[in-house]
């Protein structure tokens, strides 16, 4: 009898440890996926949460399912532009009185709740009634048909290094294969109208050892487990990151979200973080307002030609080089990564303008004030231009 209680022990022992190892090798991670957070770039990117359920519909006898497709307008009433989000749900089928579920001959278009998401500030969350639905503007087919359709010749998918389809470039002419992405693994970019923004969705992924075992004689296994999704949001002209969020994965299946993200009205962005559609990525990138510098040729001063104009080393230099200083003052938006350069400052001083670069940045300028007796007991070729005119690039002559 003991012999036979022992044998039962080892055997389930044996299956016990079968399953763990099968576990290991093909099954899923117990942990839950990490939740969704804008690890830069929090003032034009937010991580917003609809419903933590999701965009859901009733089907009666308080049963609901969760909608298959989402809806996206933009809204500008009030003075505030926000995006409003609904859900719509595609209802075949019957429910019987024994509850069983049955197919239907025709299809009703089910709607969800409609969400409101402001477009900057705190990005507050609101409910709307289907009257300001109404009213809102729906985007264009350019705008919201990103993975098939008007929208799709923005979308570029990651092969081998390379594109899908090949030579995807920003407004700037960068490559889309040099912006630098968070995860380890591509999967592809997301170009705005004009190329001036750009979205770069990657992962990084832990795998299995080995493909699961297929009960149909199609199909395959990418052996995803689990990881970490990022979308990165670029400047195109210079291919700065301005924004970055992550989120949890638990397999392929949760990357399907990259294929919805979308661009609206040049400098707004949209992704859903789920599908269900409970919570979203929404940005609002900056606007620059401030032109290209641009760089002019200035004369030293009569002054300075006066004082010095015996001097042959003066007389050299300065038919090589001349000042620069910036053509105009135009508005500066503080928020606008490509023109964050504050304009050069000019010093005054009685042997002339001179100019430096500052220490802290190689692009700014700071005044400078010498003593008098380092002023008294400078040389000529010091207070001549031509050894503190070279900041901005100027070209000899």
């Amino acid at each position: 009898m003991k012999v036979v209680l022992y044998l039962l022990v080892a055997v389930v022992a044996l299956l016990l440890a079968a399953a763990f190892v099968l576990w290991l090798l093909y099954g899923d991670s117990p942990w839950p996926a990490a939740p969704p957070q804008v690890v830069e770039g929090g003032q034009s990117l937010r991580v917003v949460e609809l419903d933590p359920k999701g965009l859901t519909v009733g089907i009666g006898d308080e049963r609901w399912m969760v909608c298959e497709r989402f809806e996206l307008r933009v809204s500008e009433e009030g003075g505030v532009k926000s995006l409003l989000i609904r859900g719509k749900f595609v209802k075949n089928f019957t429910i019987e009185p024994d509850g069983r579920f049955a197919q239907s001959s025709s299809e009703e278009l089910l709607y969800s709740d409609s969400y409101a998401v402001t477009l900057g500030g705190e990005f507050g969350v609101r409910k709307v009634d289907a009257a300001a639905w109404s009213r809102a503007r729906p985007l264009k087919p350019e705008e919201s048909e990103t993975e098939f359709g008007a929208g799709a010749s923005r979308r570029f998918y990651s092969d081998k290094g390379e594109t899908l389809p090949k030579g995807g470039t920003t407004a700037g002419g960068l490559p889309l294969t040099r912006l630098e992405v968070g995860g380890a693994e591509s999967e592809g970019w997301l170009l705005a109208e004009g190329g001036r923004y750009a979205a770069g969705f990657s992962h990084t992924t832990r795998r299995r050892r080995f493909e699961r075992p297929l009960l149909i004689p199609f199909g395959s296994d990418d052996r995803i487990l689990d990881g970490t999704m990022y979308v990165d949001l670029f400047d195109g002209a210079t291919g700065r990151r301005l924004a970055r969020a992550t989120k949890g994965h638990k397999g392929s299946y949760d990357m399907y979200v990259f294929q919805q993200a979308v661009w609206f009205d040049g400098r707004y962005f949209a992704m859903p973080l789920d599908n269900w559609f409970g919570n979203w990525l929404v940005g609002a990138l900056p606007v620059c307002n401030r032109a290209p510098r641009r760089v002019i040729l200035c004369r030293p001063r009569a002054s300075l030609r006066q004082r010095f104009s015996g001097s042959p080393l003066f007389a050299e230099r300065t038919t090589k080089y001349e000042l620069c200083a910036p053509e105009t003052s135009l508005p500066h938006s503080s928020s606008c990564s490509s023109c964050s350069r504050p304009p050069p400052t000019r010093r005054h001083s009685r042997r002339g303008v001179t100019w430096r670069r500052s220490r802290k940045s190689g692009s700014s300028f700071r005044r400078s004030r010498r003593s008098r007796s380092t002023r008294s007991s400078a040389r000529p070729r010091r207070s001549t231009p031509a050894t503190t005119t070279r900041p901005c690039g100027s070209t000899a002559r």
